[in-house]
Formats: C-alpha cells, structure tokens, sequence
C-alpha cells in the first residue's frame, strides 16, 4: 500500500502531464467514460525522436482484460 507522500508525488507528476499533453488526458478521460467490449482493438506506436524506427504493437481486449481495466477503473475511482 502506498503512503501519502508517495501518493502525493504521483499526483505532482500526474498535474504535470496533463498540463503537458492535454489532448492525451482528453483522449483517457473520453476512454474512461467508454464501454470497452471484447475484441476491441489497441494500437500503440512509439517513435524515437532520434529515430526512423517505429515500434507498432496492438491487442485484442480479452474477458480477462475487461476485468482489469475495470479494477484499475474502480481503483481510481472511475467507473
């Protein structure tokens, strides 16, 4: 279980980012409210800014996926 102290450093973090990527937290936010169904699709890209090389990767959300996300959801305090 995390302390306070820890919590509280994660949330300056966390203001951080979303002050950064304020699209990133909108597309979260609007995923969150979402109904994530199996056999839903995920694809995440990352590129290097250094790089050409772009490393693509997607899943198919599973039974037990679902059953995640709604634990970390409700871990939040997100429904």
């Amino acid at each position: 279980m995390m302390n306070f102290s820890e919590l509280m450093k994660i949330k300056g973090h966390w203001d951080t980012f979303s002050q950064t990527h304020p699209q990133f937290v909108k597309f979260l936010n609007y995923m969150a409210k979402e109904k994530i169904e199996e056999g839903t699709v995920i694809s995440i890209s990352v590129k290097k800014k250094d790089s050409e090389k772009e490393i693509k990767t997607n899943l198919s959300i599973t039974e037990s996926d679902i059953a995640f996300i709604e634990a970390i959801k409700n871990s939040v305090g997100k429904k």
